[in-house]
């Protein structure tokens, strides 16, 4: 379903883009939504570059995403002082 999206742009911008469509037989709001759907599924495939910061630290800090933090802090603690889970 379409949607209607009202953006603000000087003109100059508009009338290139209407041109730039035009020569290629797209309409604006076609160019606008293609490059939203691009840069969307950029995002989401997002990786950090190899050898930086951020691709070191990936994977440092544990996903809490499946782990309660309750369980998190306990076995935290329990590690830092040495104490082993009971085998019950």
């Amino acid at each position: 379903m379409k949607e209607k999206l009202t953006l603000s742009i000087d003109k100059k911008t508009k009338d290139l883009a209407k041109k730039y469509a035009k020569r290629r037989g797209i309409t604006v709001s076609g160019m606008v939504e293609h490059f939203l759907r691009s840069v969307s599924r950029q995002e989401e495939s997002w990786q950090p570059r190899d050898g930086s910061v951020t691709s070191k630290l990936t994977g440092s800090i544990p996903d809490p995403a499946n782990q309660d933090y309750d369980i998190m802090v306990t076995e935290a603690l329990m590690q830092k002082y040495g104490y082993e889970k009971n085998s019950d």
